[in-house]
């Protein structure tokens, strides 16, 4: 995760000079020799992509018999670049949060700018909503779709206040919540995703906490639709809701989606409330199963209202 000045800029001179080290404080993050990167990834053999942008291509690697995540640049290495890139690096260093993807290392040579991060396996949230078609598709239920967002905010909110800079995100989508203990990705070619880009942001070109609020209330409609923003529920979660807790989950994510930055909530504040829902939820799940325990906990049928649609749960 981000803010808007690590963007990777071009420059139209290219280096040419011999010392290309970003020269961080000792200690501060590993630095990788171009061939330690060529071993580990078998000389970023093709079978070893899990992931292509405009940036360039990931790899999968291993080194210490650790597996990793290698980014490699495609863009042609400039004086700016560096500058930004050792900026960048030293900066993702110090982010340590148990709900983002850690950065582990760097390699800079002459012919390219590496970043080196740690692995995470089980796919993106998007993965799990949307491939519907694979074989091996198992359905997230409502519980672990909450504690994956309550996972997602902490990281957020670390980033908005808990860091020694408020940092922005900037492009929050699915895709970027890791399911390994609800991880966010931390990437450094942000541009913003259509369908989760602040209107604020579009009108004005201010960037803000705020316009990570609102890309996260598209996320939480997400996890409750299972296909498109303007959709319905997801047939998966039938009966599954308890209503005060579904209440509290769609007042946040509508709360979020608000025009205006300042009217919407903190991260800290999103954070405390899917705590709460995820309370409301196991109390009525406790009420339940106390006087039907061997029933299953079925809730009845909720309406909630939405920009320019119904949407029905039960």
């Amino acid at each position: 995760m981000l803010l808007q000045c690590f963007f990777l800029k071009k420059s139209p001179q290219t280096h040419s000079g011999k010392n290309v080290s970003p020269a961080l404080p000792e200690g501060i993050c590993r630095e990788f020799s171009l061939a330690e990167i060529k071993a580990s990834t078998k000389n970023f053999h093709r079978d070893l992509i899990i992931g292509r942008g405009s940036f360039g291509k990931v790899f999968k690697g291993s080194v210490d018999d650790e597996t990793i995540a290698v980014k490699r640049f495609d863009n042609k290495i400039t004086h700016r670049g560096f500058e930004n890139f050792r900026r960048e690096v030293e900066l993702l260093c110090q982010l340590r949060h148990p709900h983002l993807v850690s950065l582990i290392g760097f390699c800079v040579d002459q012919t390219a700018l590496i970043l080196v991060y740690e692995y995470v396996s089980r796919g993106s949230l998007y993965h799990h909503l949307y491939n519907k078609d694979n074989k091996d598709y198992v359905p997230l239920d409502w519980k672990r779709r909450l504690q994956i967002c309550i996972g997602a905010a902490r990281g957020l909110h670390y980033l908005h206040s808990g860091a020694k800079r408020a940092l922005v995100h900037r492009d929050i989508k699915s895709a970027d919540i890791l399911m390994s203990k609800a991880l966010i990705r931390i990437e450094s070619d942000v541009r913003g995703t259509m369908g989760y880009l602040d209107p604020e942001y579009l009108r004005t070109k201010y960037l803000s906490e705020k316009s990570d609020v609102y890309s996260f209330g598209v996320v939480l409609l997400e996890c409750i639709e299972n296909e498109t923003i303007y959709n319905i529920i997801d047939p998966h979660l039938k009966g599954s809701i308890a209503p005060d807790c579904f209440k509290q989950f769609v007042d946040i994510a509508l709360s979020c989606l608000k025009d205006s930055g300042d009217d919407r909530p903190s991260m800290g504040e999103v954070e405390m409330t899917l705590e709460l829902a995820l309370q409301l939820q196991n109390k009525a799940d406790s009420e339940i199963e106390h006087i039907n325990p061997h029933g299953g906990c079925v809730y009845e049928d909720v309406l909630f209202y939405a920009p320019h649609v119904i949407y029905a749960v039960g």
